[in-house]
């Protein structure tokens, strides 16, 4: 009997910036690492909408985001600030 595993994949698109957009292809097959959660969709929205405030925030700042699966927020924060380093990590095999 052959195990076959059914693909579960997802686009997600976030307007980053003046008519730029960014997509992020998630495959929950990998596990919780492998998608993008709903809060991590709210938090980067949130980001989005408020940029001047968070702008200089994140500048010449070092940023870390823990269990980051997809990465997306680390990502966004990167293109926000420009901080000056950014740490996104997971597990091995998420990575």
């Amino acid at each position: 009997m052959e195990k076959t595993e059914e693909v579960r994949k997802d686009v997600v698109k976030m307007s980053v910036g003046e008519g730029d957009q960014s997509s992020v292809v998630t495959d929950w097959n990998a596990g919780i690492g492998g998608g993008v959660w709903s809060a991590c969709e709210l938090l980067c929205n949130h980001l989005l909408a408020h940029q001047d405030f968070y702008k200089p925030r994140f500048a010449g700042k070092r940023i870390l985001e823990l269990g980051a699966g997809t990465g997306l927020a680390g990502i966004l924060a990167a293109l926000i600030g420009p901080p000056r380093e950014v740490m996104i990590t997971d597990i091995g095999e998420h990575l």
